[in-house]
Formats: C-alpha cells, sequence, structure tokens
C-alpha cells in the first residue's frame, strides 16, 4: 500500500513554492515602481541643480560681457583723449585703458 507522506511532502513543498512565487510576483509589482520613480526623483533633483548651476553661469556670462562693452567704451574714449590729448597716452597705458 502506497503512504500518503511523500505525496503530502509534495503538495506541501509545491505549495510552499506557489506562495513564494505569489509574494515575489506581488512584491515586484510594488516595489520596482517605486525603486524607479525614486530614481527618477533623484534624475529630476540632479537636472534642477544643473539647471540652477547653468543660470548661474549664465548670469555671470552676462555680467561679464557687460564689464567687457563697459572695458571697451572706456578704451574708446581713451583712443579719443590721447588723440586730442597725447600727453595723457602714457598716463592710459599705465591704467590699462590703451
Amino acid at each position: 500500500m502506497l503512504k500518503k507522506q511523500p505525496f503530502y511532502t509534495l503538495q506541501r513543498t509545491l505549495t510552499v513554492a506557489l506562495v513564494t512565487a505569489w509574494i515575489t510576483i506581488i512584491a515586484a509589482i510594488i516595489i520596482i515602481p517605486y525603486l524607479y520613480g525614486r530614481a527618477d526623483r533623484e534624475r529630476i533633483k540632479q537636472l534642477e541643480a544643473d539647471v540652477r548651476e547653468l543660470q548661474k553661469l549664465k548670469s555671470e556670462f552676462e555680467t561679464f560681457k557687460a564689464l567687457t562693452e563697459t572695458m571697451e567704451a572706456l578704451r574708446e574714449k581713451a583712443r579719443r583723449v590721447v588723440q586730442e590729448k597725447p600727453e595723457l597716452a602714457e598716463d592710459l597705458r599705465t591704467i590699462g585703458l590703451l
């Protein structure tokens, strides 16, 4: 006569495997989108930091551009002054306008 013990052991093993598989599937359904969402949030934070840095650099560039234009205007005025008064040429060279 066949013993029922191996059948019950096999049934219990299959039940545990099936329950484990379902737990894994449910956990994957819940956890994977969370992990992707977290990665997306971190990437967005990094992009926002990069945008702030670019805005800061743009602001600094605009300031530099304005200063450069001002210096060019001063140099042009200095050239005109030197044409009128050549004795000031050395002084203007000393301060860097010529």
